[in-house]
């Protein structure tokens, strides 16, 4: 007769194997999050770069618009005449008594209602706007700057919007205008 020897087996193999998969897991958890964070971000990069361009179209057909000017129009305080505004004008800050700027303080409402549209650039939410201010030439230092009888000088505040209603970028430029 033969002896049949049983060996103790703990299970130490199916354990560690256990351990090295739960690990293997997370890791792969860990690893799809980061990029689903990646995608994102380049998608918040992408959308902010359309309002970026949009908010350039919008700038650059202001100001070929001014460059277009035959004749100085005189600017309003509600851009009544040629959509140009008086710079800072009670129509454009809501409240001229705090130190932030109007085009800040304004909602997409009022720039809807009340700028410019531009061309409509594709996979944007909104039209691109703008709106036109004269500078008084006094604002500048008489020193230094030296105004000229017949130059006039604007300056354009420009708002684009991305993919979604929530990217925005507003720019500004001015221009310098000879009648």
């Amino acid at each position: 007769m033969s002896k049949v020897y049983h060996s103790r087996q703990h299970g130490a193999a199916l354990i560690v194997g256990l351990i090295i998969l739960l690990l293997m897991t997370l890791i792969g958890i860990f690893a799809m999050r980061g990029g689903v964070m990646q995608e994102k971000m380049a998608n918040n990069l992408r959308d902010r770069e359309l309002a970026h361009q949009a908010a350039e179209v919008a700038l650059r057909d202001a100001e070929r618009f001014v460059s277009s000017l035959i004749n100085r129009p005189d600017p309003t305080v509600s851009g009544a005449n040629s959509n140009i505004y008086i710079l800072n004008s009670t129509d454009l800050d809501p409240d001229p008594t705090n130190a932030q700027p109007w085009w800040q303080e304004r909602d997409a409402t009022w720039w809807a209602n009340n700028a410019v549209a531009s061309v409509l650039p594709g996979n944007v939410a909104a039209a691109p706007r703008y709106i036109i201010e004269e500078i008084d030439v006094k604002s500048f230092d008489e020193v230094e700057s030296k105004p000229k009888a017949g130059i006039y000088y604007y300056r354009i505040t420009a708002r684009g919007t991305g993919g979604s209603a929530v990217t925005r970028v507003m720019l500004q430029s001015t221009v310098v205008k000879e009648y």
